[in-house]
């Protein structure tokens, strides 16, 4: 699953770069041997997205929340949620030195730092990638799920 959800997050790329992208793969500076943090983040994504769309349709399921708006809100509660685990998770690998140095610096034949590679918009831009993600993740199970909702089964739709 960690390969499907790797290439999945790897279309938004662009919105958080090469290096922090093999960074998530688990590329130590060397090869690839750490664990591919798409997988966690991904599941975290994907039981998120479930466990809102659960407790929209079960829980809260109550007749003033069948409008398209109050599912709107809970879609829009689910992604920021999966944005800031996206960005904590990768604002901590940046800030606590787990990224590999030869993903992070470019340095010149001294060893002298040339520039820097990721920054912390790199780690909102995977935050942003990951709201998208969960968003879809949220849609689908809406219509997978709503049909058996006893107040909510014709929202947003």
């Amino acid at each position: 699953m960690g390969n499907v959800l790797g290439t999945i997050y790897c279309f938004f790329n662009s919105f958080f770069g090469v290096n922090l992208e093999a960074h998530l793969w688990g590329f130590d500076g060397v090869n690839y041997s750490n664990s591919i943090a798409f997988n966690a983040i991904g599941i975290m994504a994907i039981l998120t997205s479930l466990f809102m769309v659960i407790t929209y349709y079960y829980i809260i399921n109550h007749p003033r929340f069948y409008r398209w708006w109050s599912w709107l809100i809970v879609l829009i509660i689910n992604g920021t949620v999966n944005l800031f685990i996206g960005y904590s998770w990768t604002i901590n690998d940046l800030n606590n030195g787990v990224i590999a140095d030869s993903l992070m610096f470019l340095r010149d034949v001294n060893g002298d730092i040339v520039s820097e590679l990721i920054y912390s918009s790199d780690c909102w831009g995977f935050g942003i990638s990951n709201f998208i993600l969960a968003t879809i993740f949220f849609v689908i199970f809406s219509f997978i799920l709503k049909w058996w909702s006893s107040n909510c089964k014709y929202s947003p739709f």
